[in-house]
């Protein structure tokens, strides 16, 4: 099963949000008690001042949830579009809490989208990011 996380948002976004909304993202993703490694399931996650980048730990990981602070859109569009498949592995949390947080800094600016047709998908993120 796939599970998919998909988001457009505006190719350059504010570099002092940004930074704000990275240290939230670490602080959520460290309180969660999951593995999470960098993009190629080993290493230590990126939470830098352009970039948010992990993956699940070996074995628990599958496609990298990588958001950078400027991405530029294909040619002819306005707006970037990214994704990440979960398949519902544990850190599947970790990126909707991140995406969460994101979409809270820049509410004019990106929308947040899954897969899953379950509209109680996104409780356990949300109540973790209002704790």
């Amino acid at each position: 099963m796939g599970y998919t996380l998909h988001w457009e948002r505006k190719p350059e976004l504010s570099a002092e949000k940004f930074a704000e909304a990275v240290e939230k993202c670490r602080t959520v993703t460290n309180s969660l008690g999951i593995n999470i490694a960098g993009i190629e399931c080993q290493g230590e996650p990126v939470f830098a001042k352009d970039q948010i980048a992990f993956n699940g730990a070996v074995g628990e990981g599958c496609e990298p949830f990588i958001f950078d602070r400027i991405k530029t859109p294909r040619p002819g569009r306005e707006v970037s579009y990214g994704f990440c498949k979960t398949q519902f592995l544990p850190y599947r949390i970790a990126v909707q809490c991140c995406l969460i947080i994101l979409q809270r800094y820049f509410a004019d600016e990106m929308i947040i989208i899954s897969d899953e047709a379950d509209p109680n998908d996104w409780d356990e993120a949300y109540d973790l990011c209002n704790k």
